[in-house]
């Protein structure tokens, strides 16, 4: 049996890279070991990252409780310099992310510590009048880093 803390518990709750993978060892193990507040760590903000070129959906996470979260983006190369030689040239993609929450959440962790918020049910109804959301434009390429904070009034 393995520890699943709140990172790898995301995977089998939000359909990403390593879905397939978290799906697979859940089968393995049969049964979850998790923290006792790891719902409440589960009740949080969705993230959903989108390319502005073709509106592809390049990744999707959440927030903890604490408002903090990691996304990973796959399959951001680099390419040839386009005046022939010289340097490999990275790429860079503009993207918008969007932070959601939704408020009823708080209400619903009063059910106690066995209940556990679906994030595809707040992506599968963005159009939620609702749902909190705050977007920001991201510049984003292989390799780098983007720190910032996207406070969502309630």
């Amino acid at each position: 049996m393995r520890f699943w803390d709140s990172s790898a518990l995301v995977p089998l709750l939000v359909t990403q890279p390593l879905s397939s993978k978290t799906d697979k060892w859940v089968a393995e193990d049969g049964e979850l070991a998790v923290w006792t507040l790891t719902p409440i760590e589960l009740a949080s903000a969705v993230l959903r990252l989108v390319r502005d070129s073709d509106s592809a959906v390049l990744a999707v996470g959440m927030s903890d409780r604490s408002g903090e979260a990691v996304l990973a983006v796959p399959g951001i190369g680099v390419s040839s310099n386009p005046n022939g030689g010289g340097p490999v040239v990275t790429t860079t993609v503009e993207t918008t992310l969007t932070v959601y929450f939704d408020p009823a959440t708080l209400e619903k962790l009063s059910h106690g510590p066995e209940w556990l918020p679906n994030p595809d049910d707040m992506l599968n109804d963005l159009g939620n009048v609702n749902l909190k959301k705050i977007s920001r434009a991201v510049k984003i390429g292989r390799g780098t880093q983007s720190y910032f904070k996207l406070p969502i009034a309630l």
